[in-house]
């Protein structure tokens, strides 16, 4: 069968970096999706107003940064000849397959990776662990590598219904506590966090991808060893 012109296109895309945070801004992700689409697309919506994200990435082809979105959205999508069609009704949806390979390399820069001593204290909430790691991954990592192809994507899907370990603040976001760790690995730290916020985390489309633990419709929880 011959590929999707549109497909293809998404993927000859690179992406150099993009930030989207939550939780209002990941409302309007189709705003920034919609000039690469095509006209019809602009009438589409692609969040479930039911999740809130993040994302933090950096070299991610389109197609990749497409199918993170619609993942963390929760919502299926097909390819047309030119555009995109949201939660397709008589054609079979898209279900991108993964990169083992870059996925084994992410888990094994987690843990061959060390920061210096990680502490977080009130009022830190996951908006700030998001920042955080995002920059500590690039500026941690091998320093022969090329500036623009240091760090490790991150996303994050519904921060809200993470757990709180006291009274939720205005931003509905749980306060992150923690006792200092000197020199960890980032595996070390991802998975400290995870468990103070009863979260996990899988990769997707070359992101480490952090969910709560709670959800019923979470993504299948790998183990990394």
């Amino acid at each position: 069968m011959e590929p999707n012109t549109f497909e293809q296109k998404l993927r000859a895309v690179i992406v150099p970096e993009i930030h989207i945070r939550m939780p209002d801004e990941s409302k309007k992700v189709e705003g920034l999706l919609a000039p690469i689409m095509g006209q019809g697309y602009t009438s589409q919506t692609v969040c479930n107003n039911q999740n809130s994200f993040a994302i933090h990435a950096r070299n991610l082809t389109m197609l990749e940064l497409v199918d993170l979105i619609f993942f963390l959205s929760d919502t299926t999508y097909a390819f047309g000849n030119n555009g995109l069609i949201v939660a397709p009704m008589n054609m079979p949806a898209v279900h991108l397959k993964q990169n083992t390979k870059q996925e084994k390399e992410l888990i094994a820069k987690l843990k061959g990776r060390s920061t210096t001593e990680v502490y977080f204290i009130q009022p830190a909430t996951i908006n700030d662990f998001i920042d955080f790691f995002y920059q500590a991954a690039a500026d941690y990592d091998d320093p022969e590598l090329p500036v623009k192809l240091r760090g490790i994507n991150l996303a994050i899907k519904n921060p809200q219904h993470l757990l709180p370990f006291e009274e939720r603040k205005p931003d509905k976001l749980p306060l992150i506590l923690s006792h200092p760790i000197s020199y960890p690995t980032l595996y070390e730290t991802l998975t400290n966090l995870c468990a103070k916020v009863h979260a996990r985390f899988t990769v997707r489309d070359n992101t480490i991808v952090i969910y709560p633990a709670s959800e019923t419709n979470s993504p299948s929880q790998k183990l990394f060893k």
